[in-house]
């Protein structure tokens, strides 16, 4: 009752958010509904609460309706980078991990000049799902090589927190595929070298040097 009162006083994000949770936690779907209903038709192009919508229905165990709804907020993503990002980040909070990789996957298609790799990358880092991290991060070189600074950066703070080297492992093999399917590209070869360094593999670093060299 107090959310509820704190929402007809001031529509901000908080007092929507937890009167939103009080009415899950009572089970009061059919309220939540109409709430997130209400906030739809008040800001069409903000589809968080088109998320929302569909987080709702999942909550009361209508999953199939749960997932036409995400499926009609990802048809409904125009070609906005920040509408785009929001979008994922909006599945993500709800759990929502392959509705959040499909809104950047939508994203690159209807944004032709701007693939999500980064995003993307960000997002299975965060998740730690360090593979597809790495591809990403890689496709993202692979698209603006110029940028390798950012890519080491990234991927400096990821080995520094991994005590078993796995994604060490992981990455330094994908950059020595690549450099084998890709010899023209030297960017990946730099990447190696670069790891190698990381790693201390001064021999692998010599090889890579000489070899871009």
């Amino acid at each position: 009752m107090l959310y509820e009162k704190l929402f007809k006083k001031s529509n901000n994000n908080l007092n929507y958010t937890y009167y939103l949770y009080c009415l899950i936690e009572l089970k009061d779907f059919r309220s939540a509904e109409k709430l997130v209903k209400s906030q739809i038709k008040e800001f069409p192009d903000n589809l968080k609460y088109s998320v929302d919508l569909g987080y709702v229905y999942a909550e009361e165990g209508e999953q199939g309706k749960a997932n036409k709804q995400f499926d009609e907020t990802i048809k409904q993503i125009k070609p906005d980078r920040l509408q785009v990002t929001e979008a994922a980040n909006s599945f993500l909070i709800r759990g929502q991990l392959d509705y959040a990789v499909a809104s950047y996957r939508r994203g690159s298609e209807i944004i032709r000049d701007y693939p999500f790799y980064l995003e993307l990358g960000d997002l299975y880092n965060q998740v730690g799902n360090y593979s597809m991290m790495i591809d990403e991060y890689l496709n993202y070189l692979d698209y603006n090589y110029q940028n390798a600074s950012l890519i080491q950066a990234k991927l400096q703070t990821a080995l520094s927190n991994d005590a078993e080297n796995k994604i060490s492992e992981m990455l330094r093999k994908t950059l020595l595929k690549r450099v084998q399917k890709y010899p023209e590209k030297i960017f990946y070869s730099e990447m190696l070298l670069w790891l190698s360094i990381q790693q201390k593999d001064f021999e692998l670093a010599f090889t890579q040097a000489k070899s871009i060299d």
